[in-house]
């Protein structure tokens, strides 16, 4: 065999095997289907329901041993119109193992021309058989000749890519860079704008030429992306010596901010000098100050950042600047613990018609609470929408009877009179969802929210969440994944209602919400939502089916508190539920046989069950191999120098990065520590919480902060927003827990 035919045989291999999604075992449905007799959740795992022809081809594939029986079984499937394309998607790489050329390309021309969310990928793969033919302008023609309207930016950045590369090839450089620069202008932030930029250097290199200053702009957003701070900024001071004054002031701001995040305080100051200089129009004032600010906070200067801020919301142009000023403001200022200050901020960020006006009038009436003036705090809240303010309203007219004769509760204690505050709660109470204020009225009240409410997926599946079940039971679980990710986001390429399928309904999984009966009329959204989260909880993917599932809740109407109460039992599914509650007992200690034990000094406060679940729940999603960009890894989201602490403390073998991906392990430690957060901090959950987010030194100035409302006070006093909103989605998740108790069958 020559030298050409092995170099083409080989690459057609390595074409195939960039093709081929590798194999995997079929999957199942799985969601809540009844109740038990103690009140939880039962979640069951169901077979997907499957047409004879993709049982057949579930069968050929698990009995396959040569590339010939694959092709014989996407072959067979190829007959069910339903799923024809998935099948020459699959087929198409078999045959082009198998050497069959021509019936791959065949096969993805199909693909394009059935205008599927394949389309991109088949287009490549016809082009990259032209190419290994040596025929570079047939792969031209074949790229160029698409439409690409209903195309996902991924397909659009990587077509530019290809189409650039080609051209280039072609010796048509111009046209190369044109695309190279469309690239990295419109989609910076992904992947293939790296290789764009690339390509763009060589080739203006090639032409003796330096990149365009606004194409070294862009060139910096892709850096920042990768992420390459120092190469960002790099690339903006080069872009700033060609750019005119206004873009210049920009460039300069922009590179301020990304010093910023460097931590090169000092540098990004003169960055901002530079951008002020630039500026002779005055239009970025504001924000250079804003921007500046911030510069002095990161630098350990608040008192300067106030100043700065209070002189940037007064040359702000526009409301939206203005509101930027004194929210930053606001925050910095609860965080210095200068609750003067962070009023003020508050009340002129509620004085605004912004986005953040409510959040404005909710902190200026919860620091006038913290001030004891409940007067002022009730009228700050009056007439703003929102659980908060509603919940603030209660908690205030029920603190006004024991304390009138107080000067700054007159009001209160006239409204109070009138017995609002129970009312006021009980509204909150009943309403569905486990937010922060509908679980803290609960909890005030001592009244449970869900009562035993149950949510059936659709029984008529949209096209796109019906291919996704079948690709799902044939083992494309991955494929199964992306396909309901584009439907969620309404690609039109999933749209096929003669697709749509009445699969029979299981009668333990249907809700105790009024609904029609099996008809061929389509479900609602909310319910195909749910059947997505069912199909990505059955192969074990935590993460999306729950996401699924807050989407349902979202679209499910506001009028049917059922079914919302219903779709709630599918956010908290029972993950691991062997670890969180051995033998369905979400009460059990954590040194009961086969959970993680705690040592002695670690029992005397150790996190509840559901709280522990909570924190895994936000850290990971059920993730065992989750890594953060901080290298926090596993479940519960510890560092390896922090595992090693808490391992030390348990007299346990300090874990490395293997140990820490392991659940039982990395709940082990997680909970230990948290138990030990806890301890340190007066038993409170709440700053335990926000120490296990934050760390123990924000924390403990937390911790002292008087609380006239109680831990929901405290909470809301938390300084950084980050582990302030962290504190309170957990709460709720633990209240949803505790009132499941979900468990499989």
């Amino acid at each position: 065999m020559s030298a050409v035919r092995v170099h083409r045989a080989v690459a057609i291999a390595v074409l195939a095997f960039a093709c081929a999604p590798g194999p995997a075992r079929a999957q199942q449905l799985l969601g809540p289907s009844q109740l038990a007799a103690d009140g939880g959740v039962v979640w069951r795992a169901e077979r997907i329901p499957v047409s004879a022809v993709v049982d057949s081809t579930r069968a050929r594939l698990a009995r396959a041993r040569s590339i010939v029986d694959s092709v014989r079984a996407w072959r067979g499937l190829a007959a069910d119109s339903g799923l024809r394309i998935f099948a020459l998607r699959r087929l198409a790489p078999a045959l082009l193992s198998s050497g069959d050329t021509l019936g791959a390309d065949s096969a993805w021309a199909v693909v394009i021309a059935s205008r599927s969310i394949w389309t991109y990928e088949a287009l490549r793969g016809r082009a990259d058989l032209a190419m290994l033919r040596g025929d570079p302008e047939r792969a031209e023609d074949l790229l160029a000749g698409t439409n690409r309207d209903d195309w996902p930016d991924l397909d659009r950045v990587s077509w530019l890519v290809r189409r650039a590369e080609l051209r280039a090839m072609l010796g048509d450089v111009s046209q190369a860079i044109e695309f190279s620069q469309q690239a990295i202008r419109r989609y910076p932030s992904l992947p293939p704008a790296t290789r764009a930029l690339r390509n763009l250097e060589q080739w203006m290199m090639s032409q003796g030429q330096p990149l365009a200053p606004e194409d070294e702009r862009a060139a910096a957003e892709v850096e920042l992306f990768r992420p390459n701070r120092e190469a960002a900024v790099t690339r903006l001071t080069l872009a700033e010596r060609g750019l005119a004054r206004g873009a210049r002031a920009s460039s300069a701001l922009r590179r301020a901010e990304i010093l910023r995040l460097d931590g090169r305080h000092h540098m990004a100051g003169l960055a901002l000098d530079a951008a002020a200089k630039a500026d002779s129009a005055g239009q970025l004032t504001a924000s250079i100050r804003i921007e500046r600010a911030r510069v002095l906070r990161d630098s350990g200067h608040p008192e300067a950042a106030f100043a700065e801020w209070r002189r940037a919301a007064a040359a702000a142009r526009d409301d939206a600047t203005r509101e930027t000023a004194w929210w930053d403001l606001t925050r910095e200022a609860e965080e210095s613990e200068r609750w003067d200050l962070a009023l003020e901020g508050a009340e002129h960020v509620a004085a605004l018609n912004g986005r953040r006006k409510a959040e404005g009038a909710l902190r200026a009436g919860i620091h006038r609470l913290h001030d004891r003036d409940l007067d002022s705090a009730l009228v700050a809240w009056s007439g703003v929408p929102g659980d908060g303010p509603a919940f603030w309203r209660a908690a205030v007219l029920r603190a006004a009877r024991s304390l009138r004769g107080n000067p700054n509760a007159r009001l209160a204690d006239s409204l109070a009179r009138g017995g609002g505050a129970d009312s006021l709660f009980r509204s909150l109470a009943r309403a569905p969802g486990y937010g922060f204020y509908r679980m803290a009225a609960r909890e005030s009240l001592g009244v449970r929210g869900w009562s035993g409410q149950l949510a059936a997926a659709a029984a008529r599946l949209d096209h796109g969440v019906w291919l996704a079940q079948q690709m799902s039971a044939l083992g494309a679980v991955d494929d199964a994944l992306r396909v309901l990710d584009r439907w969620a986001l309404g690609d039109a390429r999933l749209a096929d209602p003669a697709h749509g399928v009445l699969t029979r309904a299981t009668p333990s999984a249907r809700d105790t919400a009024s609904r029609a009966s099996d008809t061929l009329i389509a479900d609602p959204r909310w319910r195909q939502l749910l059947a997505a989260s069912r199909t990505a909880f059955g192969a074990g993917r935590w993460a999306t089916g729950i996401r699924h599932a807050r989407a349902a809740f979202d679209a499910a109407p506001d009028s049917d508190s059922v079914a919302r109460w219903g779709v709630l039992t599918w956010i908290h599914p029972p993950a691991y539920d062997s670890l969180f509650a051995p033998d369905h007992d979400w009460s059990a200690p954590w040194t009961r046989p086969g959970s993680p034990a705690l040592t002695d000094s670690a029992r005397r406060v150790t996190p509840d069950r559901a709280l522990v679940y909570g924190v895994t729940w936000q850290e990971s999603k059920f993730d065992p191999r989750a890594r953060s960009r901080s290298n926090a890894l596993g479940l519960m989201q510890l560092k390896l120098a922090t595992a090693a602490e808490q391992a030390r403390v348990m007299s346990l073998a300090p874990p490395d990065e293997r140990g820490l991906f392991d659940p039982g392990v990395n709940l082990r430690l997680g909970t230990g520590y948290l138990g030990r957060l806890m301890r340190r901090f007066g038993d409170r959950a709440t700053i335990g919480l926000a120490a296990y987010n934050a760390g123990a030194t924000p924390a403990r100035r937390w911790a002292r902060m008087p609380d006239p409302g109680g831990e929901a006070l405290a909470c809301e006093l938390i300084g950084y927003g980050q582990a302030h909103d962290y504190v309170k989605i957990i709460l709720g998740v633990r209240q949803a827990v505790s009132e499941m108790r979900p468990r499989r069958e």
